[in-house]
């Protein structure tokens, strides 16, 4: 087993289906995630027709969902734009029919199109991840900023995002990215919470303010906002701004991982792999690792493998270990570069 690592905060992601962009960390579907990113919130709008963006709904194949599509679909040959947009969010997630990516960006476009803001947010993310159309960050940023003109949660904060990062063409401006979390995050929209949380957490566009950072994480988790989940779990784990509590830790960031913040599920796995805030249990952190590291983050392949290379909780498996160094290398772990050579350089291929 290695030691344990001092926990930092994860940047906000992007998710889409599984997809995440990680600055601080949390996308699933045309929503937010980790500290600066995309989350994947579903909050619904002031307006008697609620605008949505796209959530982080399981895929529902059921008669409810069934009857839900066919409804969006024949109000959106209306035309009604909110309705296209509910299409898009069907066809993304696979809700009541088969996903299809460029389906939903099509009725993205269209809800755009005809004046929906969710329907340009939504449309946004595909153009940043490459679903459906073709990868290109400056027209996503292009239809972030037309979501956030007309008052989406979710273009504002993945504006901001796209300001923080420097991407889309932007310069990078982390005062700019403040200014759009501020007011998303005071209507309720958790994501935009948690990316304000890490700003706070590093001074990025702020002063410096650790305490500040631990109130907006916990709206942010307190909103089902996975990432903010786990960057509250890392406060308490290390004891930043609070009282250290490696229980609560736990608590935190078995929630992040319920949420589908792969980073929670890490940090999990390493809290069950030490015994530190909650029972030792080596196959339980096996599997918080595979589904860390199957949602894109890295430590948990990392930490994965040198459990099969040591034999601790699992068979001794180099050949897994090895494949899952390499997988992590290839992400930029950096440390499992070094493990991968030094565990080649020992056994015979």
């Amino acid at each position: 087993m290695l030691p344990r690592m001092p926990r930092r905060d994860a940047l906000f992601a992007l998710v889409v289906l599984g997809c995440a962009r990680t600055p601080p960390a949390a996308l699933a579907p045309a929503t937010d995630t980790t500290p600066v990113a995309k989350a994947t919130v579903v909050l619904p709008s002031a307006s008697a027709a609620p605008i949505r963006d796209a959530g982080a709904d399981a895929p529902r194949v059921d008669a409810a969902a069934t009857r839900e599509f066919e409804t969006h679909r024949k109000d959106c040959a209306k035309p009604d734009s909110n309705a296209c947009n509910d299409l898009g969010i069907d066809y993304q997630l696979g809700r009541g029919v088969t996903q299809n990516w460029v389906k939903a960006a099509r009725f993205y476009q269209q809800a755009c199109d005809t004046g929906t803001a969710s329907g340009c947010s939504n449309l946004g993310v595909l153009y940043e991840e490459g679903h459906g159309v073709p990868k290109n960050a400056t027209l996503a940023v292009s239809f972030y900023r037309q979501g956030c003109d007309g008052g989406s949660n979710l273009g504002c904060t993945s504006l901001g995002s796209s300001y923080r990062d420097g991407t889309g063409g932007l310069a990078r401006d982390d005062a700019m990215a403040v200014s759009l979390y501020q007011p998303v995050c005071d209507k309720g929209y958790a994501s935009a919470c948690g990316n304000l949380g890490y700003m706070y957490s590093k001074g990025l566009g702020v002063t410096k303010d650790g305490a500040k950072a631990v109130t907006l994480y916990r709206k942010a988790c307190s909103g089902d906002d996975g990432s903010g989940c786990n960057n509250l779990g890392v406060r308490y784990e290390n004891g930043d701004a609070v009282t250290k509590d490696t229980s609560q830790a736990a608590l935190l960031y078995r929630k992040a991982c319920d949420l589908n913040a792969s980073d929670g599920c890490v940090n999990l796995g390493s809290l069950y792999e030490h015994g530190d805030g909650a029972p030792k249990d080596l196959g339980l952190a096996l599997q918080l690792y595979d589904k860390g590291c199957t949602g894109g983050t890295f430590s948990g392949c990392f930490h994965q493998a040198s459990l099969f290379e040591t034999g601790a909780g699992v068979a001794v498996d180099l050949g897994r270990a090895k494949a899952l160094y390499k997988q992590a290398c290839d992400g930029s772990y950096a440390d499992a570069c070094s493990a991968l050579g030094r565990l080649s350089a020992t056994t015979v291929p």
